[in-house]
């Protein structure tokens, strides 16, 4: 065996047209990465200047307009902007099995469980990943990656940039309310990577040894490689929203709280970014697309929302949107997964998110 060439590994643009840069039919492993972290389909995808670090400039403030007089005079003025760096992470993860388990089996069976098992691992990366992206590693072995949750100005609620459901309970989350872009939110990834970030290699069959109460004892192993490098940059940080302290246990219903929260934070302090471009055949720019508010919740927060939370505000399946799926929208807001949110379990829920002071 041998490791799996850029035909044969789906890539962020391969998962949307579900098909491989050869005309095959995308794996299953990618298609359950993209299932399970909405944000691979709602989100553009854009190189990461500096390999695996991202270096731009930030707008902090807009120029200064003076009112003037008929032959009168004014200032000079200019928009103020701040450096920022953003770190990927790499996450990898190994897997092996007997070689005869696999190959002893029927063969539809082991390529299931084959199968199965590499979506596991693709998906374990992928929620690695977002973890540390959104509550920074416990341990960091990459010193520039910073949590969403631990940068400013995400670290209060302000009703501004973060806002409370008021939720008090053990099972807590939060959720993202992010306006995709290139001027906006994006993912990077690294341009030097082939396959953009999503990695899926057979490495081959191997002896084991010293495995047994003899020295002698061997067997022979197949391993498995997953490897997954990706970024989170937000240009402009109106267009990220973070909405937090939402009860979200087996009982609790987040109520007209949350739908508030919601409906608030798309229309405050909102971006006046947020456009995808369409292009021609050609490569030519035909238009500027705006896009949609995408609010991303956990699998518990997502099914408390898809069902009706009060007689006058419903959650709706349309595929009235940019991206033409049947999606369920609250309003003109897409409401999409990110598992990783809701990585605690029942009972111990994320960490409270405290008010301004």
């Amino acid at each position: 065996m041998s490791a799996n060439d850029t035909t044969v590994i789906g890539n962020y643009a391969d998962m949307i047209k579900m098909q491989l840069p050869n005309g095959k039919a995308i794996q299953r492993v990618t298609a359950a990465l993209a299932e399970r972290d909405d944000s691979l389909k709602y989100l553009p995808a854009m190189a990461a200047n500096m390999g695996l670090q991202h270096r731009d400039l930030v707008q902090t403030a807009l120029p200064t307009a003076y009112l003037a007089t008929f032959g009168g005079s004014w200032k000079e003025s200019k928009s103020e902007y701040a450096p920022v760096t953003e770190e990927l992470c790499m996450i990898r993860s190994t897997y092996r099995i007997p070689s005869d388990i696999l190959k002893n089996a029927p063969k539809e069976v082991g390529m299931a469980r084959l199968r199965a098992e590499k979506a596991s691992h693709m998906m374990a990366c992928l929620q690695s990943a977002t973890n540390i992206q959104i509550y920074g590693p416990s341990t960091p072995t990459q010193a520039a990656i910073v949590g969403l949750l631990q940068r400013e100005p995400y670290k209060t609620y302000d009703y501004k940039f973060t806002w409370s459901a008021g939720g008090t309970g053990d099972d807590k989350r939060n959720a993202l309310l992010i306006k995709p872009g290139f001027d906006t939110v994006t993912r990077l990834y690294n341009q030097n990577h082939p396959t953009m970030g999503v990695e899926d290699a057979e490495k081959g069959e191997f002896p084991v040894t010293s495995i047994g109460s003899n020295s002698d004892e061997h067997r022979w192993d197949l391993w498995f490689e997953f490897m997954i490098q990706t970024g989170l940059h937000i240009a402009d940080q109106r267009a990220c929203k973070l909405i937090c302290n939402i009860d979200a246990g087996p009982t609790d219903d987040p109520g007209e709280d949350l739908i508030d929260a919601i409906f608030d934070a798309a229309s405050i302090n909102a971006p006046k970014g947020g456009n995808l471009l369409r292009y021609n055949g050609s490569g030519q720019v035909v238009e500027e697309i705006p896009t949609p508010w995408i609010l991303f919740v956990d699998e518990r927060t997502h099914s408390k929302l898809r069902r009706p939370i009060n007689n006058k505000r419903l959650v709706a399946l349309s595929n009235e949107n940019v991206y033409q799926r049947s999606v369920p929208m609250l309003d003109d807001i897409i409401i999409a997964r990110m598992d990783a949110l809701g990585y605690s379990t029942v009972g111990s829920g994320a960490d409270a998110v405290s008010a301004a002071s």
